[in-house]
């Protein structure tokens, strides 16, 4: 930000993998990212890293990556982590998101660090499934610490396990959740829209509002999490 360098791709990640199968991204800092820190999408009649689109372009979906082990910090205007579709019935699978520091920086004039870590079904029938996401620690992100959501008539996510993370001060902005936020599940309200499964579990939620807040369609279980709310704030959220 403030380079005077600007992408012209819909996602331009600090390391980006669209349509990408076996992949490995540890021991990576990640910082200094005008429009967010590390992506895992699909790939297809939308290729969100090429200018010029191929609606006649095969559908491929990204699956078995791992993301271990980096830190991440002043990635602007995009998410921190992110696992998302980004076509019709796009697909990602067999997820790993494990041992990642995230510290976010607040508000800068380029726009706020949004930092988090996301689990997201964007497109309609599209879906994220078998996904782990553990032994993080994720503090003052603009966003939630954690999210997962479905935002399509048929996307979908499901058996997402969020488990042994840290989460402290996040969703200072009021995203999906009106209040700061540990742990964000979200399904819009379309026909078909999901979260199948969502386990939240063994996590350390901290300075926030709600510990753990839930919306839509979900099957959430949620057990074994220390949970210390701020002010009046409500531990596990269901609306």
């Amino acid at each position: 930000p403030g380079s005077g360098v600007r992408s012209y791709v819909g996602q331009s990640f600090g390391i980006s993998l669209f349509g990408v199968n076996h992949a490995r991204i540890r021991g990576n800092h990640v910082t200094g990212n005008g429009r967010g820190g590390i992506g895992v999408m699909d790939n297809g009649a939308n290729n969100p890293g090429a200018r010029t689109q191929n609606p006649k372009a095969k559908l491929h979906g990204s699956s078995d990556v791992v993301i271990a082990q980096n830190s991440l910090s002043a990635n602007y205007n995009g998410c921190a982590i992110v696992a998302a579709t980004q076509n019709l019935s796009g697909h990602l699978s067999h997820l790993v998101i494990r041992n990642n520091v995230i510290r976010g920086v607040g508000m800068t004039e380029t726009g706020p660090d949004v930092g988090g870590i996301v689990i997201a079904a964007n497109l309609p029938n599209s879906s994220v499934t078998d996904a782990i996401v553990s032994d993080n620690k994720v503090i003052r992100s603009f966003e939630g610490g954690v999210i997962v959501n479905s935002e399509a008539p048929g996307a979908h996510t499901n058996n997402i396990v969020v488990t042994g993370n840290q989460l402290r001060r996040n969703n200072f902005g009021k995203q999906e959740a009106p209040h700061t936020a540990g742990v964000v599940i979200f399904a819009a309200p379309a026909p078909g829209t999901a979260n199948r499964l969502v386990v939240v579990a063994g996590n350390s939620i901290t300075g926030q509002f709600y510990g753990i807040w839930s919306s839509g369609s979900n099957n959430l279980r949620d057990f074994g999490n220390h949970i210390a709310v701020i002010g009046h704030g409500v531990r596990v959220f269901r609306e």
